[in-house]
């Protein structure tokens, strides 16, 4: 298990891949939002706490899973960006977002590119297109 300094030291050094806004990236940290991490045996615990209430807990072991919630966070808020930027008439906002995405954490590695599509997949089973 990687110590909460070990992993805040690579999401830093993941989001500089990336141009990440480090305040996305800084645990135990946030003005509204705070993203902490706890670790329990064998365990992270990913909580988000929003005005002094947990408001969602994901625990995994897998120190991979646990950076991938951070930089898919980051990932997606330059994305976005991107896509309200770049919008094309007609074109559902996400396909541009998700492309951008993709992009991003390609630049980190086929891992996480990987990792990234399934999370879109996800989201399209639920949500698909809506092109007009």
């Amino acid at each position: 298990m990687k110590t909460i300094k070990e992993l805040q030291n690579e999401l830093l050094r993941i989001g500089q891949i990336i141009n990440a806004n480090e305040d996305y990236l800084r645990i135990g940290e946030g003005v509204d939002v705070i993203i902490d991490v706890k670790i329990h045996g064998d365990e992270y615990h990913y909580i988000v706490i929003e005005r002094g209430n947990e408001q969602k807990r994901i625990i995994t072991n897998s120190s991979f899973e646990l950076m991938f919630l951070f930089i898919s966070s980051a990932a997606f808020s330059l994305s976005s960006r991107y896509a309200a930027n770049n919008k094309i008439p007609g074109q559902d906002f996400r396909r541009l977002m998700f492309q951008h995405y993709l992009e991003l954490l390609r630049r980190i590695g086929p891992r996480w590119e990987k990792r990234g599509q399934q999370k879109i997949d996800e989201i399209l089973k639920k949500y698909p297109y809506e092109d007009e």
